[in-house]
């Protein structure tokens, strides 16, 4: 069967309806944002486009700048310390909860003692195929619905602490 284009209009979008209209209601926010501005309604008339889409590629741009000025590694490495520190201070508050952060922490230092180990000129931290693995075991550390810190404790830390009191006993 040949797909025509009244066919694909009429499938539901994947998009649900909220979204779009939630980042429609911010283009329109940022174009009123952007009036005000000294250059950017001039740059968007020239290439034919609403201020907002300028100043949002600008911006990604300026990111893409940063990533490869500061480097993946870095991003990460904030990506993966500022929220799990953020909630490991506030489980110590609260006074529950600080061991999945600990082990959380044992598992982060331990992406750091193995990469400072290889020294400098580092391969590991230059290859991007290990800095996103690095990104993905430690997302699923700290998320929550996951457990990741702690079935990795239970599986290799456990082992590793009671193998090494045995030999000190």
């Amino acid at each position: 069967r040949i797909t025509t284009m009244s066919d694909a209009d009429s499938k539901p979008s994947p998009v649900p309806s909220a979204a779009k209209e939630q980042f429609a209601n911010f283009i329109e926010k940022l174009n009123r944002q952007c009036k005000g501005l000294p250059y950017i309604p001039v740059i968007a008339e020239k290439a034919k486009t609403k201020p907002a889409y300028v100043v949002l590629g600008g911006g990604g741009f300026l990111f893409f700048i940063f990533v490869l000025m500061v480097g993946l590694n870095a991003l990460v490495e904030m990506a993966c310390f500022a929220y799990p520190a953020f909630m490991a201070i506030k489980s110590l508050k609260e006074s529950s909860g600080y061991e999945v952060w600990l082990t959380y922490f044992m598992i982060f230092s331990s992406f750091h003692v193995m990469e400072a180990l290889y020294g400098h000129p580092d391969p590991m931290t230059d290859s991007t195929t290990y800095i996103l693995f690095k990104l993905v075991v430690l997302v699923l550390c700290f998320l929550p619905m996951t457990n990741g810190a702690e079935r990795i404790y239970k599986m290799g830390i456990k082992r590793v602490i009671a193998a090494a009191d045995a030999k000190t006993d």
